[in-house]
């Protein structure tokens, strides 16, 4: 039914804590509208955002000074919901990777890498995009393989023999100590 797990459980202030288990499974149709998503390098249009421009700060001379070539970008969550399914864009609201960017109805992010406005659009459309694959990646866990799942069984049962022989040896080495009172 499910095809895909996520780890359901954080560790916070040393408690574990356990996630919403909608948060957790991922239908196979979800997992593949998510495989679609990353392997699609999705990357917003000029129509989907807020631009707005600043004066820069740092080296540049009197480009600096007078030219707003500083971008920041606003990228609303409902600018998304055409084109991003629902349950990445609910991700993309709690996760921890978007914690620094994420402001209260989208992401945010500033670009002044170049003395160009035109540039520093793009470059900001493509922190977005690398931001949001990266933290779409996070979701998908492929399935494991099944020679690892027969070695992690044969780890186990090794495992467990060695604990039951220590324990064998333990518990003779206890009856050999007992005094017989007789």
């Amino acid at each position: 039914m499910f095809a895909n797990f996520r780890n359901c459980f954080k560790i916070k202030n040393s408690r574990l804590i356990y996630d919403n288990i909608n948060k957790c499974l991922l239908t196979k149709e979800e997992t593949n509208q998510l495989l679609k998503f990353i392997h699609l390098k999705w990357k917003p249009a000029k129509d989907q955002v807020q631009i707005s421009f600043s004066r820069s700060s740092g080296p540049g001379g009197q480009n600096v000074n007078k030219l707003n070539t500083k971008v920041i970008v606003n990228l609303p969550f409902k600018q998304l919901e055409s084109c991003i399914p629902m349950f990445l864009i609910n991700h993309f609201k709690t996760c921890e990777m978007l914690r620094n960017y994420r402001i209260q109805n989208g992401i945010k992010i500033y670009s002044q890498k170049t003395r160009s406005q035109h540039k520093n659009i793009e470059d900001a459309l493509n922190k977005i995009s690398d931001l949001l694959n990266k933290s779409a990646e996070t979701l998908y866990v492929p399935d494991t393989p099944p020679e690892k799942i027969a070695r992690i069984s044969i780890l186990k049962k090794e495992s467990n023999e060695k604990r039951l022989s220590e324990k064998k040896y333990k518990q003779k080495k206890k009856t050999q100590r007992r005094i017989t009172m007789d």
